[in-house]
C-alpha cells in the first residue's frame, strides 16, 4: 500500500511539473497571437484608410470634371443663344421669355450662384437678353428681376401664367397682356391684402379668408417690355395688374359684393 502511495505521489509531482513545463510555452502563444491580432487590425485599418483616400481623391477629381463641363456647357449655351438671338425678333424674345417663366421661378436661383436644370436656362436666358441694368419694379439687374419671381412664387401656390395677347405700346414698348391661375395662400393675402388678414380673428373678416383660403383664381394682368434696338435687349420689364380687375374673379368665390368690397379694401 505504501508502494501505491508513493507512485501516486510520484505521477502527481510529474503532472505538477509537466504543466509547470507547459505553462510559459502557452502564454508564449497566447502572447504571439495577440500580436498577430493588432498587427492585423492594424493591416484593416490602414487599407480602409487608404481606400478612403483612393476614394475621396476620386470624388474630388470628378467634381472638378463636373464644374469643368458644366461651365463649357454654359458658355456653350450662351454661344449658340448669342447667334440664334442675333437675328430674333422682340417679339420671339417675349413669347420665350412667358414660355420659361409659365410656372414661376425653378428655385432658388441668382445670377451669383444659379440652380441646374430648367432654373439654369431661366438665368441664361435673362442674361442674354436683358441689360445688365434693366429696369424692374422695385429696382434693376438680374437679380431683382429674379427676386419679384422668387416672391410671386413662393406667394402663390401653383402659379401658372399664361400669354394671352402682344401688342405694340407707348414710346416704342411692349405690351404683353397675361393671366394668372394660382392658388391663394395666407401668405397671398398678407401681402397684398393685410388688412383682411389682420382683422380676420372673428366676424366677417374670417369667413372671409376662409372662403378665399385654398381657391383657385385667374387675373388678368400686363406686362410692358422696353426694348433696346442697339443693343437687341430688354431695358425694363415692368408688369403690373389693377385691383379692378380682381373683382369678377374674387366675386364668383364670395358671391356677394359686400365681401368682395371687404378685401379690396
Amino acid at each position: 500500500m505504501a508502494s501505491t502511495m508513493a507512485q501516486g505521489t510520484e505521477s502527481t509531482s510529474e503532472a505538477a511539473s509537466h504543466d509547470q513545463e507547459n505553462t510559459p510555452n502557452s502564454d508564449l502563444d497566447d502572447y504571439r497571437r495577440l500580436l498577430q491580432h493588432r498587427q492585423s487590425r492594424r493591416d484593416i485599418q490602414r487599407r480602409y484608410r487608404a481606400k478612403l483616400h483612393a476614394r475621396s481623391v476620386s470624388f474630388e477629381r470628378n467634381v472638378e470634371r463636373l464644374k469643368d463641363e458644366v461651365a463649357r456647357l454654359d458658355e456653350e449655351y450662351r454661344r449658340l443663344t448669342a447667334n440664334s438671338l442675333s437675328s430674333t425678333t422682340p417679339w420671339n424674345l417675349m413669347a420665350e421669355y412667358f414660355s420659361l417663366f409659365r410656372d414661376g421661378l425653378s428655385s432658388s436661383s441668382t445670377a451669383a450662384a444659379p440652380e441646374p436644370a430648367h432654373s439654369r436656362k431661366q438665368l441664361l436666358f435673362l442674361q442674354a437678353t436683358m441689360t445688365p441694368e434693366v429696369m424692374v419694379k422695385n429696382g434693376s439687374g438680374i437679380d431683382a428681376m429674379l427676386e419679384i419671381w422668387r416672391s410671386i412664387s413662393m406667394r402663390r401656390d401653383d402659379l401658372h401664367v399664361r400669354l394671352e395677347r402682344l401688342e405694340n405700346g407707348p414710346g416704342g414698348s411692349f405690351i404683353a397682356t397675361t393671366k394668372c391661375y394660382f392658388t391663394i395662400t395666407r401668405s397671398m393675402l398678407l401681402q397684398e391684402f393685410p388688412h383682411v388678414v389682420m382683422n380676420s380673428d372673428e366676424g366677417r373678416p374670417l369667413l372671409v379668408v376662409e372662403k378665399l383660403l385654398g381657391q383657385q383664381i385667374a387675373l388678368p394682368s400686363e406686362v410692358r417690355f422696353d426694348w433696346d434696338e442697339s443693343t437687341g435687349r430688354m431695358t425694363a420689364v415692368t408688369g403690373r395688374y389693377f385691383k379692378a380687375e380682381m373683382l369678377m374673379p374674387l366675386l364668383k368665390i364670395l358671391s356677394n359684393l359686400e365681401d368682395v368690397a371687404l378685401v379690396l379694401g
